[in-house]
């Protein structure tokens, strides 16, 4: 080192060396992923939706009920949908979100849902929804992430608390949640006490045949699903605007 590093050339060797280091340590740490499948947790308070009576029936229900689901993605679409479920949640209040299916395309700039309302299927077609999100600084890791915070509004009037990751770069995320400079990998409407939270990310490549929108339900524009939801409420009872909130995302 000595015959190369002279009075002279101090310098050069110094900044040689830093840029082996940055290369090293930067170079490796920052991977990018376009495509793979997340695993979320849905989960919902439902204390906070249903009373059980005495306090001895509220006892022997649990305070959440999760749902699990499952996104797959690559660089432009992603679909969401039910994944495998643990014993029993059959047993516990169902809810609206549980066997949606949503299908994002961002080339054109649609989404396909695939909704349940009591005994029937709708399918409905429609542009991404536009959110104005208020980008922080706040950060938290979920499923091994680095993810910084969003807020913003949706349908009107729901506050939602987004975390995303610029690591996964698909600006997309679960249920019909996008808009972020990355895949969103949480979200969590405090007013409905419900959240969706990643559990686990595997990289990996998919076929195109794996990532279809859905196709069964009765078709609906927009305009008309949300007219039908209305003229459902008095059969949801309190909870009203809750079922027809959460079934609309």
């Amino acid at each position: 080192m000595s015959s190369i590093c002279q009075p002279g050339k101090k310098i050069c060797c110094l900044f040689i060396v830093f840029i082996g280091l940055y290369i090293n340590v930067f170079g490796q740490n920052h991977h990018f992923i376009n495509q793979g499948i997340i695993e979320y947790e849905h989960k919902v308070n439902l204390y906070h939706l249903y009373s059980f009576g005495s306090a001895e029936t509220k006892a022997q229900m649990p305070q959440f009920k999760s749902t699990f689901f499952k996104l797959m993605f690559d660089q432009e679409k992603s679909l969401y949908k039910l994944d495998n479920q643990p014993a029993g949640n059959d047993q516990l209040p169902s809810q609206p979100t549980e066997k949606s299916v949503v299908y994002q395309n961002l080339k054109n700039k649609s989404i396909i849902s695939q909704k349940n309302v009591f005994e029937n299927i709708f399918l409905v077609k429609d542009s991404i929804r536009k959110t104005t999100w208020k980008l922080l600084d706040e950060e938290r890791v979920i499923a091994g992430y680095r993810c910084k915070r969003a807020n913003g509004v949706i349908l009107d009037s729901i506050y939602v608390v987004a975390f995303y990751t610029e690591e996964i770069i698909t600006p997309l995320g679960p249920a019909s949640f996008s808009g972020l400079p990355g895949m969103i990998l949480g979200v969590v409407l405090p007013r409905e006490h419900i959240s969706w939270f990643a559990t686990r990310v595997h990289e990996t490549n998919l076929s195109e045949n794996q990532i279809l929108p859905p196709v069964q339900g009765t078709l609906q524009e927009p305009s008309q699903f949300k007219t039908l939801l209305q003229n459902s409420r008095s059969l949801w009872g309190a909870n009203a605007s809750f079922f027809f909130n959460t079934t609309l995302l």
